[in-house]
């Protein structure tokens, strides 16, 4: 046999296959020096690099650990109890559903019998709604300064105070500044807790959680309008706004001995500038994003407001008024969750705007051509499971568009930007004051109609601008 013929350095040939090598000396396989060196350093670079990323792995795991050291567990039944007073925080919302009762009961007892009376109601839920959303951006900003349990104080003063000097009211104008101003502020205050304090406490159920605070709220607004109504018969609308007053005051007291950030306040200088970053508002896609808020918000406002009038003014009662809110409110909750499975498996986007489609439908079909209960049954369920699909995908689509860190800023600008909402209502209300074609309610229908179309068609422009692949997951 001959000898097998080794490379130039064969020593450290030798050398290294004694430790790792020896099949190649046995077999007696030709190595070139500069393949056998560059195939060492390869491994060496690996090495190295897998022990960089380890350590960076290590250190990025010890940083997490040092952050969370001392920090409640999340997920935990601590967190669950915190989420229990963040739900009940979130109850308070649903009064702006429920304006609609109330504005009723005004409208057929003339309580306020003033020009323009029907205008200046719808104002009053309007502004409401505006208030409660808009003013997020700001109690975001005063959240920095004096932390939740304070807001949260000052939030329950502001909303109950509101609501016993509603009952007081003499003039449609008083209920702008109790009902509206007053009470929607301190509702603006817990909603900004709720939301804020919440997503802290959970990761694994983050979307459950969610979910259930969300729900809560339709859930409350299911019961609320039989309370309202059953009060106003018996011992008429000052005490309903009273008893809701002490409702919430006993159910914001629970919330005060459990609801805590998971990490302990501490005023931080400038942290409220993160909220404050109008370079956001380059992103086109944001901006049409924003615009389609206040447009469904609209819309929905007024199927919630105008269903119970509508129905009285067919000749229905007020009982079968309530109930129809009752079973938007209800739809709405299952809606929720529906929009939130198929979102996830088909796209936010694509989910809103098959949403809408369903909605304009409701109204052009069902809604303006309705004139039995069982019809506005109909278009109370079909409205209902897709009235809500906004604030199910807002979140996630805003995100998508701007990224982690333009977040708080869109989220913010996009709040503050919903009191736009105010002028589709308002515009429903000045056409019904000079309604004179017999049919109740038809502008208010129209324009409903018109804001969910627009909500739908500037939706699908987003998405093609976002991928313009038809099936695309947007």
């Amino acid at each position: 046999m001959s000898r097998p013929i080794l490379p130039k350095n064969h020593k450290h040939y030798m050398a290294t296959t004694a430790s790792g090598s020896n099949l190649s000396q046995r077999q007696g396989i030709l190595v070139p020096e500069q393949s056998f060196l560059g195939n060492k350093q390869e491994e060496r670079q690996e090495s190295l690099g897998d022990t960089k990323s380890s350590s960076r792995n290590t250190e990025g795991d010890r940083v997490e650990d040092e952050d969370n050291f001392g920090l409640p567990p999340v997920d935990g039944k601590e967190a669950w109890c915190v989420g229990m007073g963040s739900f009940l925080l979130a109850l308070p919302i649903a009064i702006s559903f429920c304006i609609g009762v109330m504005q009723d009961y005004y409208q057929r007892e003339n309580v306020f019998p003033e020009p323009n009376s029907q205008v200046k109601l719808t104002i009053v839920g309007i502004l409401l709604q505006g208030v409660i959303f808009s003013f997020n951006f700001l109690t975001n900003i005063l959240f920095s300064f004096v932390g939740e349990r304070r807001l949260l104080i000052v939030g329950t003063i502001m909303m109950v105070a509101g609501l016993v000097l509603s009952g007081t009211a003499t003039a449609v104008w008083h209920l702008y500044l109790t009902l509206s101003l007053c009470s929607g502020t301190g509702i603006a205050c817990m909603l900004t807790i709720a939301f804020r304090i919440l997503p802290n406490w959970f990761v694994k159920y983050r979307s459950t959680a969610f979910g259930i605070q969300t729900g809560v709220v339709q859930l409350a607004a299911f019961i609320m309008p039989y309370l309202m109504l059953s009060v106003n018969r018996t011992l008429g609308p000052a005490w309903t706004y009273r008893i809701l007053g002490l409702l919430f005051c006993v159910t914001n007291g629970i919330a005060l001995t459990v609801i805590r950030d998971r990490r302990p306040f501490k005023k931080i200088p400038g942290e409220w500038k993160k909220t404050v970053d109008f370079t956001v508002l380059k992103n086109f896609n944001l901006i049409l994003w924003i615009i389609v808020h206040p447009i469904q918000l609209y819309a929905t406002y007024l199927a919630f407001t105008y269903l119970p009038l509508h129905a009285t003014a067919i000749g229905l009662s007020d009982l079968q008024g309530a109930t129809l809110v009752s079973i938007l409110a209800g739809s709405d909750f299952i809606g929720r969750i529906l929009v939130g499975v198929i979102a996830d498996r088909f796209g936010n986007v694509n989910t809103f705007i098959i949403c809408m489609m369903i909605s304009t439908l409701a109204i052009w079909v069902v809604w303006v051509f309705a004139t039995t209960f069982i019809a506005l049954v109909a278009f109370a369920a079909m409205n209902g499971l897709v009235s809500g699909s906004f604030a199910v995908v807002v979140a996630p689509v805003t995100f998508t568009i701007v990224g982690p860190k333009g977040y708080p800023s869109a989220a913010g600008l996009r709040t503050m930007l919903m009191l736009a909402a105010v002028f589709g209502p308002f515009l429903a209300a000045h056409l019904e004051s000079i309604n004179h074609t017999g049919e109740p309610y038809l502008y208010a229908k129209l324009i409903a109609g018109v804001g969910t179309t627009t909500a739908c068609l500037l939706s699908l422009w987003l998405k093609f601008r976002m991928d313009n692949r038809l099936h695309a997951k947007t």
